[in-house]
């Protein structure tokens, strides 16, 4: 760890004493007695945790939000923020809770506090900051406003799943894990909440995928058996989108602190934590779980936007080239032939002279529309520019291409294209330049046979399918 762990307390003996745990551990650490030391002494060190008292929040909230605002826009991997707090009356948890994970913290835990539960949690949060860094996801930096985490303010709702392990006794009379259902009334209403075995959600993989927060609720007498599970449930790729809450009716820190190592998310004492209390961690997990999947999908829409052509919806040019590249190298390695078709509209430029561009982006895409509806699930079929497409063919042998080419020079011509504003059916035809790999020729030389075989087919009077002459 490069940085340090800054200790911010106006009580020396919690500074002292946070302090001496921490050093045991190997840690860097530096203290100080509230913000306005804390903000010298963050511009002599680098940061990778702040442990800070709850107190301070209660007494100066804004002083809190704008002080880590301050220091979690520098470092790369950003920081990990911990409110610790005294006792409070259960009743005050929860505000107190939102009131931490809205100014940025990752948690607020209470005072004192086991050595190897501290550790756990810090080591947990820590590697946790850094995953979700890397997807972008804004931290204690971000506004309230620009947190999709931020309590209160509205989200997608969630699946949530309760997945019980052991046998529960709440006292006499009481059903087992009868808290559960008292918690989903607590979460908000948009949320799916459903109990249910462990096995069940396991046995299928859309049970898991259908779901962004598991919570394993485990009994007295099952939960080794629970924490055991842990490296189990998170190692599978159908949870990797899921967050993990681990309940136990009576664990102590040791056990707690394993739980964390092995991977949860949160892991609760269901005896001790109240239901209010336990329902907010759970939905600040369920807005996490938001917030990676709204980055997720947004990278995963850049990087289709990246190889899309965004008129047609085709793969672009550069999305080709990687693909031409592959079948290239199948070609050598394996044998595999493959066929290169350059198609081109006939007298494209007469049409939009005609009948304007709107009329030719309407056609362009109907083309596209009809090469992508006939052609085989593996091929590959992009525009590369204006009136041009590519089709790759894999696994076709000179037969096999120029009927292809037909098929698809057919199926355009068969075409009958409304343009707004022209009530008759706009008639158009492709040119088609067919060039043969048998893994001998370079690629670039490739894509120039096929081009030459389109010009070929335009010189010839269009609506054709020339064949390169290596390919003959």
């Amino acid at each position: 760890m490069t940085g340090c762990i800054l200790i911010i307390d106006p009580v020396a003996t919690n500074r002292i004493v946070l302090k001496a745990k921490l050093a045991a551990a190997h840690y860097k650490v530096a203290v100080c007695d509230g913000l306005a030391t804390a903000k010298e002494r963050e511009a002599q060190t680098p940061l990778e945790a702040v442990l800070i008292s709850a107190s301070l929040l209660r007494d100066n909230p804004d002083g809190v939000q704008a002080f880590l605002g301050q220091i979690t826009r520098q470092p790369e991997h950003g920081i990990t923020v911990i409110f610790m707090r005294d006792a409070v009356p259960h009743a005050d948890i929860p505000a107190l809770l939102d009131q931490a994970y809205a100014v940025g913290g990752h948690d607020c835990v209470a005072r004192p506090l086991a050595p190897d539960m501290l550790l756990a949690r810090l080591r947990n949060l820590m590697r946790d900051r850094a995953r979700r860094h890397d997807l972008g996801i804004p931290d204690a930096a971000a506004s309230l406003e620009d947190r999709a985490e931020a309590p209160g303010k509205a989200r997608p709702g969630v699946g949530i799943a309760c997945a019980t392990i052991g046998a529960m006794k709440l006292g006499e009379g009481a059903t087992p894990f009868a808290h559960l259902h008292a918690l989903g009334a607590k979460l908000p209403s948009q949320d799916r909440f459903q109990t249910m075995p462990l096995a069940r959600l396991l046995a299928t993989e859309d049970e898991c995928a259908a779901h962004g927060v598991m919570v394993v609720a485990a009994a007295r007498d099952a939960t080794e058996h629970a924490i055991s599970l842990l490296s189990q449930l998170k190692s599978l790729s159908r949870m990797q989108a899921c967050r993990v809450v681990l309940t136990l009716e009576e664990p102590t820190a040791s056990q707690l602190a394993r739980a964390f190592d092995l991977g949860a998310d949160e892991a609760i004492c269901s005896r001790s934590c109240a239901i209010d209390e336990m329902a907010r961690r759970i939905d600040h997990q369920a807005r996490v779980h938001c917030a990676e999947r709204a980055r997720r999908d947004a990278v995963r829409d850049r990087l289709r936007l990246a190889v899309t052509d965004p008129l047609t919806g085709l793969h672009n040019r550069r999305y080709a080239e990687e693909r031409l590249n592959m079948l290239q190298q199948d070609c050598r390695n394996f044998g595999h032939e493959f066929a290169v078709l350059a198609l081109d509209i006939d007298h494209f430029k007469q049409v939009n002279d005609r009948y304007g561009h709107a009329a030719g982006d309407a056609i362009l895409r109907a083309v596209a529309d009809t090469l992508r509806d006939t052609v085989r699930g593996s091929d590959l079929v992009a525009r590369t520019g204006g009136e041009e497409f590519l089709v790759a063919l894999p696994k076709s042998n000179r037969r096999q291409a120029i009927s292809a080419a037909n098929r698809l020079r057919r199926a355009v011509g068969a075409m009958k294209t409304r343009v707004p504003g022209h009530p008759t059916p706009v008639r158009i035809t492709l040119s088609i330049g067919l060039a043969l790999q048998d893994g001998t020729t370079p690629l670039d030389a490739l894509l120039d046979k096929a081009d030459r075989a389109l010009y070929e087919a335009k010189s010839r009077g269009r609506n054709l399918v020339s064949i390169s002459v290596a390919a003959a």
